[in-house]
């Protein structure tokens, strides 16, 4: 039993459900996509011969990444999937991954860099006039104004007492002088 325990010991399981894997949708290759299934290749070729590997015939160059992954990062780097040594190993399961994988990184960079996200557009203004000026009075705000004092934003709407006409309440308020309280229903319990 103790032999057993070391070479078996014992393990917690974090979790036994892997990431989900993007899915690639059909897109036309580029020059830019084809530069990179290149360098890969290159990349590839080089670390065969550096690692000393290159006498073997049966694998060659597949032994470091084979042809599919190969294809699947040249796909991933298409759509920017690909942007740490992490989301490299969760999407291909690529071995050497931890390894390689910021050389990699690098070639994607430079044969497609990532795309400039432009800020988003500033939100639309409303711009109200201020209670107490109609719209008849054409008055323009001075330019000597600064912006936050010009601009205003819609506020909510303003409500009015349809019994009494005042803007302080609605009708079925008891601040209302002609507010009348309606009777409570009773609740009447059923046997």
């Amino acid at each position: 039993m103790e032999l057993h325990s070391q070479l078996f010991p014992l393990q917690q399981i974090t979790s036994t459900c892997a990431k989900p894997k993007y899915k690639i949708k059909p897109y036309e290759m580029t020059d830019a996509k084809r530069r990179l299934q290149q360098e890969l290749i290159k990349w590839r070729d080089s670390k065969i011969i550096k690692e000393d590997l290159d006498a073997d015939d049966f694998f060659g160059p597949q032994m470091i990444m084979s042809n599919k992954i190969l294809n699947r990062i040249v796909d991933l780097a298409h759509y920017h999937k690909i942007l740490s040594t992490a989301s490299l190993f969760e999407q291909t399961s690529w071995c050497y991954s931890s390894e390689y994988g910021q050389s990699i990184l690098d070639i994607i960079l430079t044969c497609i860099p990532l795309p400039i996200v432009q800020p988003p557009a500033p939100p639309t203004v409303i711009i109200s006039l201020p209670l107490g000026l109609s719209s008849s009075t054409n008055q323009q705000p001075s330019t000597s104004t600064s912006a936050t004092n010009v601009i205003m934003f819609a506020s909510k709407r303003s409500r009015k007492c349809h019994a009494c006409g005042s803007a302080d309440h609605i009708a079925s308020n008891k601040l209302c002088p002609r507010y009348i309280a309606k009777p409570r229903k009773s609740r009447s319990t059923v046997i």
